[in-house]
């Protein structure tokens, strides 16, 4: 339980345990909406290129520094 929202996820209990199901439900609004995101079709095990994740950095973009030290 948080501020404002109960949560569920479930998971399949067999050799591959994934997700199938989360559930938010929204307790703060009056109204008490329900959010619910079935996932059914997991592709585990493929092979995935690594140019899959580079990133496409538009020109112009600087880095941010967030570091604490002075």
């Amino acid at each position: 339980e948080s501020a404002g929202a109960d949560w569920q996820i479930w998971i399949e209990a067999d050799s591959t345990p994934v997700p199938r199901r989360f559930v938010i439900d929204f307790v703060g609004d009056a109204s008490k909406p329900q959010y619910m995101a079935r996932m059914d079709a997991w592709s585990i095990g493929l092979d995935i290129e690594d140019f899959n994740f580079v990133a496409a950095v538009p020109e112009g973009v600087a880095k941010v520094d967030f570091s604490l030290e002075p």
